[in-house]
């Protein structure tokens, strides 16, 4: 009689499910060849078990002589010690980590190679868990990366020397970063508004939530709008600053102006202004060669020209007696005494003649000086005596 004799069954389990893994493994090999990155498999003594890329110009020896190698004899004792210690501690609780070190290739170049580590329980009952490391070159990433640190390290460099006041803002971080001409004007030190959300709070107070929305509609639109707004500075004074801002990827610059006496000294030059175009008196002031170079309304009521009409002319047109060497006279007499009183003839468009009386100041501008010349009608005065003289006599 013939014995059939059959293995025992766990052990054709166990044969069917290492061809099983054998084909997995042959198939997730086949998909990691075909990456950029390089693939490699360890165990817990840091040993190369195997090695997968499509870029072996990557590798630090061939595919053939890492197999069975361990990380000091390729990487070295301190970079092999610091991966086998991520090696180690993935296996050790099952966490991916990541590592990252800087190798020199055959031919001199050197790479930084950034490595996730993940565990890889064991296809066969009784093996010995190892670990994936999926490593990929982030040597141009690396770069940029520092690029880009020198650049903002530039930046700020240029900022704290800039003569006037600057703020630096990293949107994605929310950071604020004052030069030294801002923490002067705005009286804050730097650590008080390096967060946008207390920039916000100190400066604008109870309009922060109004002057947040403005930002936001003038960020939309690449910051081209110059504002000018009322600022609660560390002093306890609120000043007017005009922000002028320019945007780059995820950096803002804003350069501050203080235009707080600007301002005031505009609004007492409106007044001025609109005290001298209310004025009876005309108002002349001219040049040193005596054209006009502003006239006032009452001025032009007075002769029947258009303002335009005026500053096109000069004294000798409108004053018969003025010549060149009296007005010469004149104006060295107000650069001596600041000043000159005088009575002459004045002549309308119509070629009406009228006494006038002249009060003549000075005024530096520049380098040069202008006389501002305020006339008055004297007519009605010169009835006034002419008829006095006719009583008296």
């Amino acid at each position: 009689l013939g014995v059939a004799v059959f293995p025992p069954v766990p052990a054709i389990r166990r044969a069917r499910e290492a061809g099983e893994a054998g084909r997995e493994r042959a198939r997730l090999g086949a998909l990691l060849s075909s990456l950029d990155d390089l693939a490699f498999e360890f165990d817990a003594d840091g040993r190369y078990l195997d090695v997968w890329t499509a870029r072996p110009e990557l590798l630090l020896m061939p595919r053939e002589q890492l197999l069975q190698r361990n990380l000091h004899d390729v990487l070295g004792q301190a970079r092999g010690d610091q991966v086998l210690g991520v090696l180690r501690a993935v296996l050790a609780d099952g966490e991916p980590r990541e590592t990252e070190v800087r190798i020199r290739l055959e031919d001199g170049r050197e790479r930084q190679m950034l490595g996730r580590c993940a565990r890889i329980a064991p296809s066969v009952a009784g093996a010995a868990a190892t670990v994936s490391c999926l490593v990929h070159d982030v040597t141009a990433q690396r770069q940029i990366e520092q690029a880009l640190r020198d650049s903002e390290a530039r930046l700020r460099t240029i900022l704290e020397t800039l003569p006037v006041a600057a703020v630096h803002h990293h949107v994605p971080s929310g950071t604020v970063a004052l030069n030294l001409a801002a923490e002067r004007l705005l009286h804050y030190a730097r650590a008080e508004v390096q967060r946008v959300e207390a920039w916000f709070a100190r400066l604008y107070g109870e309009q922060a939530d109004a002057v947040l929305a403005l930002y936001l509609s003038d960020r939309d639109r690449g910051l081209d709008q110059v504002r000018t707004l009322d600022v609660h500075c560390g002093d306890g004074l609120t000043r007017r600053v005009q922000f002028a801002g320019c945007t780059s990827g995820e950096h803002e610059v804003w350069v501050m102006t203080d235009v707080t006496a600007h301002e005031r000294l505009q609004q007492r030059l409106q007044a001025t202004q609109a005290a001298v175009d209310a004025a009876e008196d005309a108002l002349y002031v001219m040049g040193e060669d005596g054209r006009f170079v502003d006239v006032n309304p009452a001025a032009c009521r007075r002769l029947g020209w258009s303002r335009d009409e005026l500053l096109s002319m000069g004294v000798t047109d409108i004053d018969p007696l003025v010549g060149l060497e009296r007005l010469r006279a004149m104006r060295e007499e107000v650069a001596h005494k600041g000043h000159v009183r005088v009575e002459s003839e004045h002549c309308t468009r119509d070629g009406e003649r009228f006494p006038v009386e002249i009060v003549a100041t000075g005024m530096p501008y520049g380098d040069g000086q202008y006389n501002c010349a305020i006339v008055r009608d004297i007519s009605a005065r010169r009835a006034a005596e002419t008829q006095l003289r006719l009583y008296a006599e």
